[in-house]
């Protein structure tokens, strides 16, 4: 298990109780979804990078009729997950049949990835006829807490992907960007709220803790807005349609889903 996982792990617990920003990226993919999967859809959905079930919830409740699994790294996370079906597993390397789902869904997990849009890519080379559904943050997540950083001339351990990382998506995709921003009453508030969700990316996890002293001056940094400080998620919402199967027929139910050992 991974440094990034073992975090999750941890507090998995207590992630929901603080993931609001998740919560409603999650509910506009959500809707996102709705005009590429009709309600009464069957076959095999894996939602990667389930946690504890946020998400997979909503799917499952939205599309009753598809068996929905669970993917993760982090073991901590996927035992809070209701879904039945539910797999350890590396989001880069699915143990998953070529061509066995419906659908492909990940919420609020690439970023953690060194490359989402391979990722993305190596997701669709295995899976030609699935939909896939992902929302990740991009470059301006946690730019408040960076410029804070950059003030006391100390490098920020999160490196997003640019907006123009996602061109290569763009004739095949559908591609919405949005800023969310949650606002706290303190620069203490706000990056207790980043460390409780684990908001980030995995390069953050190889950079040192700061010094208390460096602390202190990073949160006196920190901007404000009308006495708050806000922490702003650049999210972008990629839906990448299935395509198209021709001759060639997926089992809407396959016996398993899982690649043979």
């Amino acid at each position: 298990m991974d440094a990034v996982a073992a975090r999750f792990s941890r507090h998995a617990a207590a992630y929901e109780a603080h993931a609001v920003v998740q919560k409603e990226v999650a509910a506009r993919l959500l809707d996102f979804m709705r005009p590429y999967l009709p309600e009464n859809s069957t076959g095999v959905g894996a939602d990667i990078g389930a946690g504890t079930g946020m998400f997979s919830r909503m799917l499952a409740a939205h599309w009753p009729a598809m068996s929905w699994l669970a993917l993760d790294s982090a073991p901590g996370s996927l035992r809070l997950n209701p879904l039945t079906g539910k797999i350890i597993a590396d989001a880069r390397r699915l143990p998953l049949k070529a061509a066995s789902c419906r659908v492909l869904t990940a919420n609020c997990v690439l970023q953690w990835l060194p490359d989402p849009i391979a990722t993305l890519k190596h997701w669709r080379s295995e899976h030609p006829h699935a939909l896939i559904a992902a929302a990740f943050f991009i470059e301006g997540t946690l730019m408040e807490w960076q410029s804070a950083l950059r003030s006391i001339d100390n490098e920020s351990p999160h490196s997003f992907i640019s907006e123009a990382a996602l061109d290569s998506l763009k004739e095949q995709s559908f591609i919405h960007i949005d800023t969310l921003r949650a606002h706290y009453p303190d620069a203490h508030a706000a990056l207790k709220a980043i460390h409780r969700i684990g908001a980030g990316t995995a390069a953050a996890t190889d950079f040192p803790r700061l010094s208390p002293a460096k602390l202190r001056r990073a949160l006196a940094a920190y901007p404000l807005q009308e006495g708050q400080a806000t922490v702003s998620y650049r999210t972008a919402w990629v839906l990448w349609p299935a395509q198209k199967i021709g001759a060639q027929k997926i089992e809407n139910k396959p016996s398993s889903p899982l690649q043979e050992r």
